[in-house]
C-alpha cells in the first residue's frame, strides 16, 4: 500500500483546531482529504466506504455513489471512482478528481488503520 502515499503524497495527522485534536489528511487532492476526512470514525470508513467500494470491486453492483456530509459525490465503477464537488452532478459532468477505485480502496483503509490506532483514550 505504500505505492498510493507516494502516488498521491498521502499524510495523515492531528491538528488542533478551536481547542479539538482534529484527524486530518493531506494528499495531491484537496477533494478527496475533504470526502475522507469526513468519514472521521474507523467504523464510518468500514460501514460505508470501503464496503462500498467493496460492492462495485466485486461486480456485485457496477456502479456506487457515496456523499458526504460535506457534500462531496463519489461515483464509483469497478474501474475508476469520480469525485464532484456538486452532489447534483448530472451524467457527463466533468468530475473534479479522478483515481482508480482500487487505489481508492487502499487510501481508505489507509484511513481507516490511521483512525482506528489513533483513536483517543
Amino acid at each position: 500500500m505504500g505505492g498510493v502515499i507516494e502516488i498521491y503524497k498521502i499524510s495523515f495527522f492531528e491538528k488542533l483546531i478551536n481547542g479539538r485534536l482534529l484527524k486530518s489528511m493531506s494528499s495531491t487532492s484537496e477533494v478527496l482529504d475533504q470526502f475522507l476526512t469526513d468519514y472521521n470514525d474507523f467504523k464510518l470508513v468500514d460501514d460505508f466506504v470501503i464496503s462500498y467500494i467493496d460492492e462495485v470491486l466485486s461486480n456485485r453492483t457496477q456502479e456506487q455513489t457515496l456523499i458526504s456530509q460535506c457534500m462531496i459525490s463519489v461515483r464509483m465503477t469497478p474501474e475508476l471512482s469520480q469525485f464532484f464537488q456538486d452532489p447534483d452532478y448530472v451524467s457527463g459532468s466533468r468530475p473534479d478528481f479522478v483515481i482508480p477505485t482500487s487505489h481508492l480502496r487502499q487510501i481508505a483503509v489507509l484511513w481507516r488503520d490511521f483512525l482506528k490506532n489513533n483513536r483517543q483514550s
